[in-house]
């Protein structure tokens, strides 16, 4: 069953209040059978049995606008579900005997169950950014004994994803901040208490944010952006403003997601190992977005059979103004 809860304050940190806090009350909470809580958001057709079920980025939440969905999304008239990982805003963490991957998978077919119980006439998209990309190939590489449900998985896209098993063969490689630096416990709280201070409140949040992203676009890439943008109905400082609020939002409660990346990069439970997969799972296609010049991602295309990439110049256009493109290549797939 659904419920609502309240949110709870720890560590100091919450959103401030802003003119643009709609996505609080589109927030949807599911109360597991385990008594844990699983936040997400939704949009689209509830009643369609495609649904598009993709996984956020990390310090970032599960959440969606009717105005941000895709044309390609909307012309198919999906069920767009963005469920919020564990240990990140309001979903619990992972109980203490309970892998990541097996939490995710657990949490997704309740979901799904709850939301489409007739789970078995559903086609399924499974999407994931950046760090979300390790949940969505959990789901994509299980078998089906342990996630029943990816018999209705129908295809996968990557957006500048990581790669657990090249994580560990070559730490040097991937995103450096993590491979290079959290080598140590004493370390990893350094860094940990370097984010908490940049992420005090939303306007620091902001501030940082613009200086060491927006300030470095090119101009043609801002361009683009307030292209997107306004598409969306947005303006620049309202995107960054939702951004670092979603931010902050997402270590609300916890800080246990963001100290589990490191254990979820280093992906041992042994579902991930794409050269090993069954013909029934390398049938769904894959797709590939990527900056050019990620070797994690060069990494995935090398080696999972029926997958397919596209390269766009810089990590932000992946992220932001070349979605709605990749969408409709994606969609357009199956």
């Amino acid at each position: 069953m659904s419920t609502s809860i309240k949110v709870q304050v720890h560590n100091g940190l919450v959103p401030e209040a802003s003119t643009d806090a709609k996505w609080r009350d589109d927030e949807q909470f599911l109360t597991l059978r385990d008594g844990r809580t699983l936040a997400y958001t939704d949009a689209g057709n509830p009643n369609s049995s495609t649904v598009f079920l993709h996984f956020h980025e990390a310090i970032a939440i599960g959440s969606i606008r009717v105005l941000a969905l895709s044309p390609a999304l909307l012309a198919r008239d999906v069920h767009y579900i963005a469920p919020t990982l564990p240990g990140w805003g309001n979903t619990s963490r992972p109980p203490k005997s309970t892998s990541f991957a097996a939490c995710v998978m657990s949490d997704v077919a309740a979901l799904l169950e709850h939301l489409h119980p007739d789970t078995a006439s559903i086609k399924l998209y499974i999407s994931g950014i950046e760090y979300g990309s390790l949940a969505a190939q959990i789901l994509y590489c299980a078998s089906y004994a342990e996630f029943p449900h990816g018999r209705q998985v129908a295809s996968m896209l990557l957006r500048n994803p990581y790669s657990p098993k090249q994580y560990n063969s070559m730490s040097r490689v991937g995103p450096s901040f993590f491979a290079k630096t959290m080598s140590s416990t004493m370390l990893r709280w350094i860094i940990e208490l370097l984010v908490r201070y940049k992420m005090r409140d939303r306007k620091s949040l902001q501030c940082f944010w613009r200086e060491q992203v927006f300030d470095k676009l090119t101009t043609a890439q801002k361009e683009s952006f307030n292209r997107w943008t306004t598409l969306q109905g947005r303006e620049e400082e309202g995107y960054i403003r939702l951004w670092a609020d979603q931010a902050v939002y997402s270590v609300s409660q916890t800080w246990d997601g963001f100290r589990r990346m490191e254990s979820v990069l280093r992906w041992s439970s042994g579902t991930f190992n794409p050269l090993s997969l069954d013909k029934e799972h390398t049938a769904k296609p894959i797709l590939i977005a990527s900056a050019k010049g990620r070797a994690m991602s060069h990494f995935l295309v090398e080696n999972y059979p029926n997958v397919r990439a596209v390269y766009y110049d810089s990590e932000f256009e992946v992220d932001m103004w070349s979605l709605d493109s990749i969408m409709e290549e994606f969609m357009g797939v199956v």
